[in-house]
């Protein structure tokens, strides 16, 4: 069963899956961890104890991503909540991916009503998120279709362009030289992507520029990249001179086309809202 399958069986519905103490939050965990993940629910404790029991079969199916400034949870990951709310128990609930830095939406249980609905919450009391590993349960069906990228021309000003590693325009690793020009991948956050040439080689390089070079709609789109069982590195040119990252194991992003046999990614950066772009050598599927 998929996220979206999930979701589409049990909203509305109150489940009480270990049958003690009638219909909890921690019910609503149990059943996702086992319809969508093979999981066995299991004695984890109440709502807040999901964010410190490590030892749980859940925990070693998610990684705990705390908590920040800059933080916004995906679709399918499990927030956790203190024992400030829950009077002492904590709560937890599954994010749907939308939201921002102020707020989020997520499918609750015993939160104002027993079954589970879709509550928008702020940030107050909650510990982070248990990312599921395998997000291929919770990716679908529209996002793994589709082709590469189309890329844009984008032509730089008169003035040179700072190349960043990050959608936020932070962490420069390079510069795009006046009347430069490359190709535009799509945009995230402050930034386009943009694919240029090394000067002097046939290798090319990318990153995020403020500088919108004639694009007047960013393109969209690409396939879904899904990596292996080992983490792999990112760099920020197909010559694979400049590292910039790592994907984790099984870490699902965007592969937005293959260039000089390298895969461009999009991905996010762990715990934030920001995202990075690169290459990588292995073709996570597409």
């Amino acid at each position: 069963m998929t996220f979206d399958e999930f979701i589409k069986k049990y909203n509305g519905k109150s489940i009480d899956y270990d049958g003690t103490y009638g219909v909890q939050c921690v019910d609503l965990i149990k059943q996702y961890a086992d319809s969508v993940f093979g999981v066995k629910g299991g004695s984890w404790g109440n709502g807040e104890d999901y964010w410190n029991n490590t030892a749980s079969a859940l925990a070693k199916i998610t990684t705990k991503i705390k908590n920040a400034a800059s933080f916004v949870p995906k679709k399918g990951d499990i927030m956790v909540w203190n024992k400030n709310v829950g009077n002492g128990c904590g709560h937890v609930a599954i994010c749907t991916g939308e939201g921002n830095t102020s707020y989020f939406y997520s499918y609750d249980q015993n939160w104002g009503s027993k079954p589970m609905h879709k509550v928008k919450h702020t940030y107050d009391n909650v510990y982070g998120v248990l990312r599921p590993k395998d997000q291929s349960k919770i990716v679908t069906a529209s996002n793994t279709s589709g082709g590469f990228v189309s890329p844009k021309t984008w032509t730089n000003g008169s003035t040179n362009e700072t190349v960043y590693t990050q959608s936020n325009l932070s962490d420069k690793v390079g510069t795009i030289y006046a009347r430069g020009k490359g190709d535009c991948y799509g945009k995230a956050g402050s930034g386009y992507i943009v694919v240029y040439s090394v000067s002097g080689t046939s290798k090319k390089k990318v990153g995020f520029v403020k500088y919108k070079g004639g694009v007047s709609s960013a393109p969209s789109g690409g396939k879904t990249y899904k990596n292996g069982s080992t983490a792999e590195t990112v760099y920020a040119d197909t010559g694979k001179t400049t590292k910039i990252g790592s994907l984790d194991k099984q870490e699902t992003c965007t592969c937005l086309a293959k260039i000089n046999g390298m895969y461009l990614v999009k991905y996010k950066v762990n715990g934030t809202s920001r995202y990075k772009v690169g290459f990588v050598a292995y073709s996570g599927g597409c």
